[in-house]
């Protein structure tokens, strides 16, 4: 039995860049706790990083699996953390920024309070598959914005001149790019991908390579099977990132 109302903590130390967030794990057969649990990364400078939160695994012995809770509470401009999945738990986040580090099977999903599922720029990207229900509280979401293919790259990447660049394709076609005062026309990226099972990464634009302004990142790819029903107050956003237009 797990009881009392003191405090069980795995806060990262603080520094220029703060320290990442411990791990906790608890099993029990019962428990009253009232407590505080917390794994938090530790406070960075002003203009740094702070570290990224830790794990907080729970899990009675009576049920099947348990639940891992990570939340950022009280740290701004924190770290991402990674997460696998090595058995199937309930996922809650809060206040944190989270990247899977492969596919997860879960119990159940809640994305609340300024959380983010997101993927690394480039991938692999997100693969979740939910046994029960997921729900994203509003102001909270699934976002991969521009963590695609990168400037000038992929299959329908834009094309590149000196003064402008053209658009990238993937569902549409880029916007072609015309300027006036030199020869030459920049045809946009070609369309690519399955309208019915759309697994791509987005393409990059393309750059004016002679002032040095690079083209958008094309938006990365998440993946959701939900067995249960799936409430979405919040987001769910795979979109392009602008290039730069102005030096």
């Amino acid at each position: 039995t797990l009881t009392g109302i003191g405090m069980i903590s795995a806060t990262g130390g603080g520094g220029v860049g703060g320290g990442g967030g411990g791990r906790i794990a608890l099993y029990y057969g019962n428990s009253t706790f009232a407590g505080n649990i917390s794994a938090v990364g530790g406070l960075g400078s002003a203009s740094l990083y702070s570290g990224g939160p830790g794990t907080i695994y729970t899990k009675p012995n009576s049920q099947a699996f348990g639940a891992l809770l990570i939340d950022g509470t009280g740290r701004t401009n924190a770290m991402e953390t990674p997460i696998t999945s090595p058995e199937p738990f309930a996922l809650v986040l809060s206040n944190a920024t989270v990247y899977p580090n492969g596919p997860l099977l879960l119990g159940s999903l809640l994305i609340t309070t300024n959380a983010t599922i997101t993927h690394p720029a480039g991938g692999p990207q997100i693969q979740i598959a939910v046994l029960g229900d997921a729900t994203i509280d509003a102001g909270a979401g699934m976002g991969v914005d521009g963590r695609g293919y990168g400037s000038t790259m992929g299959p329908g990447h834009g094309l590149s001149t000196a003064p402008h660049g053209s658009g990238a394709g993937y569902g549409g076609t880029g916007g072609d790019c015309l300027y006036f005062f030199f020869p030459g026309w920049n045809l946009g990226g070609p369309a690519y991908g399955s309208v019915s099972a759309p697994v791509d990464f987005g393409s990059g634009g393309g750059s004016a390579s002679d002032y040095g302004r690079p083209g958008g990142a094309g938006g990365g790819a998440i993946r959701l099977s939900v067995t249960g029903t799936f409430l979405v107050n919040g987001r769910v956003t795979a979109n392009g990132r602008d290039g730069v237009v102005d030096g």
